[in-house]
């Protein structure tokens, strides 16, 4: 019996070494990418853009933000901006004004990009409708006055450029409690990206209105521009006087809600004083002259 236990271990070990010693067959890249889910970039379908996030089946990318109407006010600082990046930028480069019709259009960001698997979609719907509904401000605070001077802002790498706009510091001493209460719902879903671990401090609350995949370092470097960096991005700070912009009408943005957008799809969530700026602006209408 003992002879008949050594043979069947040797058999075995026999087996084991030869399975070792056998090739693995490798699988051919044609049936590899049979059933890839990813989906090509073309950044000439977007001014050369890439996308900034890698195209996974069943991720939604999600944004909160606070819409801005493209008044004429508006539309004037976005050509500010496109001639600040045309100055900056090497000879020939290629500057564009942001959509304001596309996507989320001009708005203030109320936090980092989001991807959310559709489990969590609903779950952080409701949490931020919560917060919307809840928000109370004092009359006459809820519209958004902006810096008349222009930023520079940046992803951490470089890959894209903005000229924006910042909020006020008036208008952060309510804006910025409630980029931490998005952030805040968000991580109580666990959703948070690592950017949103810096300080809600760090974060620019800004609308950017024009952009550029040209290498503005050279000119930012010239123009003497201060630099800040966070794990949200880098910001130039440039002088009054190459970053002047026509003051003579300030800014302002009236939000009425703050928008969702998950996907291609758009949320809105109605804030409080919504009805009170309709009808304002009714108001408004009725009195100017035909």
């Amino acid at each position: 019996m003992a002879s008949a236990s050594s043979e069947d271990d040797s058999t075995s070990d026999e087996d084991g070494e030869s399975e070792r010693k056998r090739p693995r067959l490798g699988i051919p890249d044609d049936l590899q990418n049979l059933f890839s889910s990813r989906v090509p970039d073309d950044p000439g379908l977007h001014g050369g853009r890439n996308r900034r996030v890698a195209h996974v089946d069943g991720n939604y990318a999600t944004l909160a933000y606070l819409p801005v109407v493209a008044t004429p006010q508006w539309r004037k600082r976005a050509e500010a901006c496109s001639s600040l990046l045309r100055r900056l930028a090497p000879a020939g480069s290629e500057v564009h004004v942001i959509d304001a019709s596309a996507g989320p259009g001009w708005h203030i960001s109320l936090g980092p990009l989001l991807l959310l698997r559709v489990q969590f979609v609903e779950p952080l719907l409701q949490k931020l409708r919560q917060l919307a509904g809840g928000l109370s401000l004092p009359l006459g605070s809820q519209a958004v006055s902006f810096d008349d001077s222009i930023e520079v802002l940046s992803s951490l790498d470089g890959g894209r450029y903005f000229a924006a706009v910042r909020v006020s510091e008036a208008s952060e001493a309510w804006l910025r409690p409630l980029a931490a209460s998005v952030l805040s719902a968000a991580k109580d879903l666990s959703l948070v990206p690592a950017a949103a671990e810096s300080p809600i401090e760090d974060l620019r609350l800004h609308v950017s209105l024009a952009w550029t995949v040209a290498d503005l370092q050279p000119g930012l470097a010239k123009a003497s521009a201060s630099c800040q960096e966070s794990s949200f991005g880098r910001s130039w700070t440039l002088s009054e006087q190459t970053a002047k912009a026509d003051t003579s009408e300030g800014l302002l943005a009236r939000p009425r809600a703050i928008n969702v957008r998950v996907g291609e799809r758009i949320n809105a969530l109605a804030l409080p004083w919504a009805r009170r700026l309709v009808d304002q602006s009714s108001e408004e209408e009725e009195e100017d002259p035909p």
